[in-house]
């Protein structure tokens, strides 16, 4: 009987230390990423973001479905962590960056030295590293997450599988994720690589849903090359 009483009072104890859902995250407090751009700017960088919209959330649970699937916003600072802090001035929720897909960088910000600007994103708790990166050739990072694309509702999703599909089955381009960036840039003798982004035909179509209204569509994404770091940039 004692024993008994004595074990009562240990797990007792021991469900005081229990933290629970402390951490818990609510969907309608969050602005759920899936892309985000940086472009070199004269303020410091251009951040964009591609998050769900809030009529995907709601069909998910059984509400409607009107509407883009996805918003895009975007502003300017310093420092790319500065600009997604920023955005709240634009939103209001904060910007959650566990599910992102895909993160573009503009030729500029590659130029010039991917660490700096990606050194928040390798050292966020709240950011997953299994996402792509890629660079935009003959354009803007916010030009490429503002397109709409035919075949997945949500236009980052689809960059990514089509990245990931392509170094699967032909493998002229590379799939590198973050996670990868951080192994390369801690090996000697080992650099980057990236693929390379384009965007072929009518950009302001393409923002648009005539672009996915028709059969041939105005404006086409494809990457292709492998472009070679030496050091970060």
């Amino acid at each position: 009987m004692r024993r008994s009483v004595m074990m009562i009072c240990v797990l007792t104890l021991m469900t005081t230390l229990l933290s629970g859902c402390w951490s818990r995250k609510e969907l309608g407090d969050l602005a759920v990423a899936i892309g985000l751009g940086i472009d070199k700017s004269d303020k410091g960088y251009r951040v964009t973001v591609q998050i769900v919209a809030p009529s995907m959330a709601a069909a998910s649970t059984g509400g409607g479905n009107s509407g883009s699937p996805a918003l895009v916003v975007e502003t300017e600072a310093v420092t790319v962590m500065e600009a997604l802090r920023k955005l709240t001035t634009k939103l209001p929720r904060k910007i959650y960056l566990s599910h992102l897909s895909i993160l573009l960088l503009d030729e500029a910000t590659a130029k010039a030295g991917i660490l700096k600007p990606l050194d928040f994103m390798f050292r966020d708790h709240e950011v997953r590293l299994d996402f792509n990166v890629a660079i935009v050739r003959n354009g803007s990072a916010s030009e490429a997450l503002s397109i709409m694309t035919p075949l997945e509702r949500l236009p980052s999703r689809d960059l990514y599988d089509s990245l990931n599909g392509s170094h699967k089955f032909w493998a002229p381009t590379s799939a590198v994720r973050l996670l990868d960036l951080m192994k390369w840039f801690d090996s000697e003798g080992q650099e980057a690589v990236l693929t390379g982004l384009y965007l072929e035909g009518n950009l302001e179509k393409g923002k648009t849903k005539e672009n996915v209204e028709v059969i041939n569509s105005p404006l086409k994404f494809e990457f292709r090359g492998i472009g070679v770091f030496k050091y970060d940039y």
